[in-house]
């Protein structure tokens, strides 16, 4: 005979195998397997027990969290969770081009907050240098002194008779003659080099005597004299003299005699006659209307549109002359030891020229010679009806006559 179980809380009867009360629902605690065996409940059991009340007690055990709504709801389906994926980590290059990116842009905006602000200011020029100090002395009788520290500038005027002479005699320093119409030389003496007070003691030589006017420089070591000189158109005679220098003269009527040891010499527009002699450096000559005399040792001669004799001398140099005409009576002699000699005629001339080379060739235009005879190194021969003399040598140099 087994013993009959009650429910603890509410003392319903507990069959075998039953797990929970079916009076009150409360667990029995008698298995806690699934597979308990099953009991079947005995038909006097069943009659003797007292209906069970299934009815909701009238207070819950428990207090509900929300109030149900009165109707059915279906369950809702829940949303899958997403699965969790971690950042990716950023590369380092990323970081270095957007630093580098930031910089670029601080300084792009640095660069044109300055340039508005320095194109706004108005440009700064340096100030001028200071004018140079300079000092005017008045010399009496119109002559005046111009003193600076670089340099010292005299004005003199002279009177001068037409048939006066001029003497020029320099050591340093260029020489200018210019021709015009007053009858009176003006004097400008350049005086460079040294201090203030060694241009001072440099005394020039000035001689008047007969209506004629002499110049001479005085040699002075580190101080050269440039002399802008201005002459009687028609003055009689002009002579200069210089070691060192640049000379150039133009428009005068008298005779023109030049000697220099160095340095270029130009002779344009001049009426009367001219002597040159030079050591070192060209000489040029132009519209010369008396004979001309030339005698250099290194240095070519360039002679263009001379009316008289010529007689050019040449050691170390070519001869270059251009005629425009020739005068019949007047005689054409040319020499160069090395050099080539060059002659150019507008038109025909009537000569009779004699042509000698030692080592060179001879080269003459047959729109120009006649009858011209060769003789080993040399010819002879006229050109147009001949008549005037025309005498050319060489001992190293091509010697060439054209039209």
């Amino acid at each position: 005979m087994s013993m009959s179980i009650h429910c603890e809380n509410c003392g319903a009867e507990i069959f075998a195998g039953q797990r929970f009360c079916r009076s009150c629902g409360r667990p029995t605690n008698q298995y806690t397997e699934e597979n308990a065996p099953t009991q079947m409940m005995p038909p006097s059991a069943t009659a003797q027990r007292a209906p069970v009340d299934t009815a909701p007690p009238a207070r819950p055990f428990t207090s509900p969290v929300y109030t149900p709504p009165g109707y059915y709801q279906p369950p809702q389906a829940r949303l899958p969770v997403p699965t969790y994926t971690p950042p990716q980590a950023r590369s380092g290059w990323v970081w270095i081009v957007g630093i580098i990116g930031v910089v670029m842009l601080s300084l792009l905006t640095m660069g044109v907050f300055v340039f508005s602000r320095v194109s706004r200011r108005p440009p700064r020029f340096p100030p001028p240098p200071p004018p140079p100090r300079q000092e005017l002395r008045d010399l009496g009788f119109g002559g005046r002194e111009v003193v600076t520290s670089e340099e010292t500038t005299t004005t003199r005027s002279f009177p001068l008779s037409a048939t006066a002479k001029f003497a020029l005699q320099n050591t340093n320093g260029n020489i200018t003659i210019e021709a015009w119409d007053k009858s009176q030389a003006e004097v400008i003496t350049i005086k460079r080099g040294g201090s203030e007070q060694d241009r001072g003691n440099l005394r020039l030589i000035q001689l008047t005597e007969g209506g004629n006017l002499s110049l001479q420089t005085p040699t002075a070591r580190g101080i050269e004299v440039e002399y802008i000189v201005k002459l009687p158109r028609k003055l009689g005679e002009i002579s200069l003299e210089s070691t060192n220098s640049e000379i150039q003269v133009a428009g005068l009527g008298g005779k023109v005699t030049v000697k220099n040891a160095n340095g270029g010499i130009s002779l344009s527009r001049i009426k009367g006659s001219v002597s040159v002699t030079t050591l070192n450096g060209s000489t040029e000559l132009s519209d010369v209307g008396g004979d001309v005399s030339i005698t250099s040792t290194n240095g070519g001669l360039d002679l263009t549109d001379i009316d008289g004799a010529i007689d050019a001398r040449s050691t170390n140099g070519a001869i270059s002359v251009a005629f425009e005409s020739v005068v019949p009576s007047k005689s054409l002699k040319f020499e160069s030891t090395r050099g080539a000699v060059e002659l150019k005629f507008a038109k025909t001339p009537d000569a009779d020229f004699t042509i000698d080379t030692v080592s060179g060739t001879i080269d003459i235009d047959q729109a120009l010679h006649g009858d011209t005879k060769f003789a080993g190194r040399g010819a002879t021969g006229r050109l147009g009806k001949g008549g005037l003399p025309l005498s050319i040598k060489t001992v190293v140099g091509t010697i060439t006559i054209t039209k």
